[in-house]
């Protein structure tokens, strides 16, 4: 059996079905007793658009715009409870759905948003071991996005000392020496792209950093670009355990 012939077996009305999955809500806990709320994936072509909805012609990103598209992000994929019920914003006094999200999620917008995208997204990693270290430098890359909205809005954030996980980092091998496939090609094509990602952003900080007065941002600053090479350190770690350097 061929692919097509494969395809006309389904029923359509599944290909179309959205994915749809859970996020437990410190805010929905503390409101009504019950943290779980539910996401469904939304249309790619809409979800491109939001994320890119913060970025100018030049390509730099816009934190204010950044949130709104988050809001918009959780407005469009939480159907439980629905954000979109008029019956709902009015009760609450919000004007739109977005503004009900603001108003019942408030810090925890950017995660959920987050959450919705890796849901409308598919999984472009092949191996396990360097889909969890991604996953791990992502929820790092959240928390540095949340502290500069925070810094934006007035309010500097206390920073401590920056991680230090990749001295314990210690990643399994996973593709052999002699292993030439195409996942693995893939995989070491998704690394070295983003050390140089790493790269960018960290010079970036180093050139931010001297533009403030304020010990306390520039403290930030350091600590981000601190953690930013971190990752670019374990990201080569998993390349030299998996014969890709």
């Amino acid at each position: 059996m061929n692919l097509v012939e494969k395809l006309l077996q389904l029923d359509k009305k599944d290909v179309r079905n959205s994915k749809t999955g859970t996020y437990k809500s410190g805010n929905m806990q503390q409101l009504v007793g019950d943290p779980t709320i539910t996401i469904q994936e939304i249309d790619a072509e809409r979800l491109m658009e939001l994320q890119t909805l913060p970025l100018d012609k030049a390509g730099n990103y816009n934190f204010q715009q950044g949130y709104a598209a988050n809001l918009m992000t959780v407005a469009e994929g939480v159907i439980n409870p629905d954000l979109k019920s008029k019956e709902l914003q009015e009760h609450f006094g919000a004007i739109n759905a977005s503004d009900l999200a603001k108003i019942l999620f408030k810090t925890e917008v950017p995660e959920i948003a987050t959450e919705i995208a890796n849901l409308s997204s598919p999984d472009v990693v092949d191996d396990e071991e360097l889909k969890n270290l991604f996953h791990r430098i992502g929820d790092e890359e959240q928390e540095h996005f949340d502290s500069l909205g925070m810094v934006l809005k007035g309010d500097v954030p206390n920073v401590s000392a920056a991680r230090s996980g990749m001295e314990g980092y210690t990643p399994s091998e996973s593709y052999a020496a002699g292993n030439n496939s195409e996942e693995k090609k893939h995989d070491q094509f998704l690394c070295t792209d983003c050390i140089a990602t790493e790269k960018l952003v960290s010079s970036t900080y180093n050139d931010d950093v001297f533009r403030f007065s304020a010990s306390n941002i520039r403290r930030l600053l350091n600590h981000i670009q601190t953690e930013e090479q971190n990752h670019a350190e374990m990201i080569y770690k998993y390349k030299t355990a998996n014969n890709m350097a």
